[in-house]
């Protein structure tokens, strides 16, 4: 089992601004909290370096300012003897480079105006079966006979920034269509020798190719450990094999650094049934599976040496899931990737938060140019916070594209950056049985983080289930000197690693949701504009659509959670993900007039649908919501709107009756041209629920005569809204933006139009080009000697 975590640390609390290239305002937490543009861990390493005589020593610095970098920064740093090794200009504003530790509180006084901090180019880390299932991409999602058909299009691009992709797997094979290396390694072509990387690409958009899925289907996965602890029994598997039928199991192991080792293996009920060892290699051991169950096997090292290192290959019948569905698919199979390589290869990662605040950098630049909607970082700087590297994360969210990232796996630390991005994804995991997992990051309080939940594995895994997900594994050191390394080689082409566990692995299925989202959006009609509002409305249907797991954390770490109906807590954030939900939030016909009905069915299994959701549109008025809940189940319903300020939707109006078979009720106040989607939250039990959405008084609306404001979507926005009227005959008309104190803001149309329906986008700029402050509008209609306003916020 490999565990991938990111050490965070809890610094004290002040707050700071940057701007990102299109002017939204970051705060920062406890990062320089006497406010002198130096971090407090930077002058701390300053004071030390000096004290120790090592004045002149370089130090790796990222900078983040408020203008873009110009010579003005280049002059300064060589004039204190340092270099520059990056400028930002489209995610953020800023440089990288390495300065002496003498002159470092120099630059902070000469770049002073322009300097919001100076920060350590300290290094990040990296935060991986059934679990398209418990999200439940399938088959709703993916079947076009029986559920949505969305899996993903080849137009949608989700960058991987991690250790590199291996495109020789078959499953990536041809799905690489952007690749830059920022790291000191620069390999001109996609490769990944950490497999980190190809793991995570494999949860987004994985063909399952490589081993597909069928009745008995010989599956094969590698699995390596080291084990550092002395001499000590290692047990490199604990698995139970689930078999449905009957079928064989090989198991093939190679090690180092004993001179024995052994394999034993357990009948249908997992009791040990016999043992081999052996000290040549490969030690080769093959039972005949003839009842199902869940079998199990482990492996064990020489008691008397020090360290053992193992390589394992497994052969075991796969049944075929009881949906049909390729089991080795990715959230996304036809989705492409932009490989962004950001972590190196020697094991040390080097000043990887310049390297992944350039990948934002650069991402925000290129992304509509290869049609990258959606970006995964799977890993966190090690320093907790670093303002300028969450600043990059929430600039390229401003161009336009999704920014997922991972909690991290440090418990009890808070999450870091650019995890604190308020813009940002950032994920938790859940584990086998979808209970919030023991090592996931929480809060820090007030941090409105972790956003949601993902499958990440579990270091305590329930019932009859593997510990850890089951993933790609890169191509790039197959076959090479068992005996070389303590990370031992994966054992051929093409092959599965099972046993990765972390946030990293949680992270991915939400990019994945994330693709299958806009390419529902896209199959409706919408085209994908690059907007920073476009990215927050994806964000607000995951979060919208999310559940509560209402369980407690794995290993008893002490947490029982309060179920907090609807809304987010810094534990579990908005609850684990629901692909089906998401996806009919979108594609679920939205409501006219009259009466709507839908049943659906909710359970307690792992893999039974835990929320159904959708759109909810008609004729402005009172709209009465019932859900008819059968004895022995308990759902709620909730209605949203989204919020376009950091993707965090409202909360309008709930029903939340405690008690099972309690029926729900809602009379809503529909107004025209908001957004509403209505969602029904599985609780508890099992049962049919039936959803019935009417207008009780319908009454014939005929359009409005002559020219008129048809309303603007979407509202509430930030900062962008299109707003629609309609012109009677071709004539004279000034569409214009008032304050609620009456004062003209912006003139965005004065002159002559055709009849027919017309548009006009106000971008939430006054007439001089600044930003307005958030809050109530009003856009005025004005022709001849008619005036018609409508209220926007």
């Amino acid at each position: 089992m490999r565990a991938l975590a990111i050490v965070c640390f809890v610094l004290a609390a002040s707050w700071s601004l940057a701007a990102t290239p299109s002017g939204q305002v970051i705060p920062d937490l406890r990062i320089d909290s006497d406010q002198n543009h130096l971090a407090d861990d930077l002058e701390k390493m300053i004071s030390t370096l000096i004290d120790e005589g090592k004045n002149t020593e370089q130090v790796a610095i990222l900078a983040l300012l408020h203008t873009q970098p110009s010579s003005i920064e280049t002059e300064a740093v060589r004039a204190l003897g340092g270099t520059i090794t990056h400028r930002f200009k489209h995610a953020l504003f800023g440089f990288a480079g390495t300065v002496p530790a003498e002159n470092i509180r120099e630059l902070a006084q000469r770049l002073s105006g322009r300097l919001c901090v100076l920060e350590i180019d300290g290094p990040m880390e990296m935060h991986v079966d059934t679990t398209m299932k418990q999200v439940r991409a399938r088959p709703y999602v993916w079947d076009e006979t029986n559920g949505y058909g969305i899996d993903g299009d080849p137009d949608i691009v989700i960058a991987i920034m991690d250790s590199g992709i291996d495109n020789t797997h078959t499953d990536l094979s041809d799905k690489v269509v952007f690749w830059h290396d920022f790291t000191d390694e620069g390999y001109a072509d996609p490769v990944d020798y950490l497999g980190h990387g190809t793991a995570v690409s494999g949860i987004v958009c994985g063909t399952g190719e490589a081993l597909g899925a069928g009745p008995f289907e010989e599956v094969t996965m590698t699995c390596s450990y080291f084990w550092p602890y002395g001499p000590s029994r290692l047990e490199m598997f604990d698995f139970e094999i689930p078999v449905m039928g009957s079928g064989t199991v090989t198991v093939n192991l190679v090690w180092n650094g004993s001179d024995m080792a052994a394999i034993d293996f357990g009948d249908s009920v997992g009791n040990m049934e016999g043992q081999i060892w052996s000290g040549s290699q490969p030690l080769v051991h093959t039972w005949n599976i003839d009842q199902p169950g869940f079998h199990k096997f482990q492996t064990d090292c020489d008691i008397n040496l020090m360290a053992s290192t193992f390589s394992g290959l497994l052969t075991r019948p796969q049944d075929t899931p009881d949906d049909g569905f390729n089991l080795f698919q990715g959230m996304a199979p036809q989705c492409r990737l932009a490989g962004v390589k950001i972590f190196n290869n020697i094991g040390t990662f080097g000043p990887s938060a310049s390297w992944a605040v350039a990948g934002y950098d650069s991402l925000a630049a290129i992304n509509s140019d290869f049609g990258i909607m959606v970006a995964n970082l799977s890993g966190g700087y090690n320093g907790a916070l670093n303002l300028t590297l969450r600043t990059a994360a929430e600039g390229l969210l401003d161009a336009g594209t999704v920014v997922v990232g991972a909690a991290g796996n440090s418990l009890p630390y808070s999450i870091g950056d650019p995890g604190l991005a308020p813009g940002m994804i950032t994920t938790g995991a859940s584990e086998d049985l979808n209970a919030l997992t023991l090592y996931t990051n929480r809060g820090p309080a007030s941090s409105g983080k972790p956003d949601v939940l993902a499958p990440g594995g579990s270091f305590h895994p329930s019932l009859h289930t593997g510990a850890g997900t089951i993933v790609c594994d890169s191509n790039f050191s197959d076959g090479s000197n068992i005996t070389g390394s303590p990370n031992m080689s994966d054992r051929q082409a093409n092959d599965y690693q099972e046993g990765w566990v972390g946030t990293s692995f949680a992270a991915p299925h939400v990019s994945g949701l994330a693709a299958l989202i806009i390419d529902a959006m896209q199959s409706e009609g919408h085209v994908w504009g690059y907007t920073r509002e476009e990215a927050l409305f994806v964000k607000n249907i995951i979060l919208m659509t999310s559940t509560e797991t209402n369980k407690p954390r794995s290993g008893n770490a002490g947490y029982d959670p309060v179920l907090n109906r609807g809304g987010h807590d810094q534990n579990e954030g908005y609850g684990r993900i629901n692909a089906d939900a998401a996806i009919g939030a979108i594609l679920n016909n939205p409501l006219d007039r009259g009466e709507a009905n839908w049943a659906m069915t909710f359970g307690d299994s792992r893999y039974a649908r835990k929320c159904w959701a959708t759109s909810l549109e008609g004729l402005p008025g009172p709209v009465v919501v019932n859900l008819d809940v059968p004895a022995g189940l308990d759902a709620d319903l909730y209605l949203y709107t989204p919020d376009y300020t950091h993707g965090v939707p409202i909360l309008v109006a709930s029903s939340t009756n405690p008690n099972l078979g309690s029926m729900e009720e809602l009379t809503i106040e529909v107004e025209p041209g908001i957004e509403y989607f209505l969602t029904v939250k599985h609780i508890s039990g099992a049962g049919e629920a039936t959803l019935s959405v009417a207008w009780p008084s319908v009454v014939s609306v005929s359009p409005m005569p002559g020219t008129h404001i048809v309303g603007n979507h979407p509202n509430p926005f930030n900062p962008r809204t299109t707003i629609e009227f309609m012109v009677a005959e071709r004539q004279s008309v000034q569409i214009s933006i008032f304050d609620v104190a009456g004062r003209e803001v912006a003139v965005l149309f004065d002159g002559e139009l055709e009849p027919g329906l017309q548009n006009m986008i106000w971008d939430g700029n006054d007439s001089r080009g600044r930003a307005v402050a958030s809050g109530p509008y009003f856009v005025r209609l004005s022709h001849g000697v008619e005036v018609e306003s409508r209220k926007i916020t």
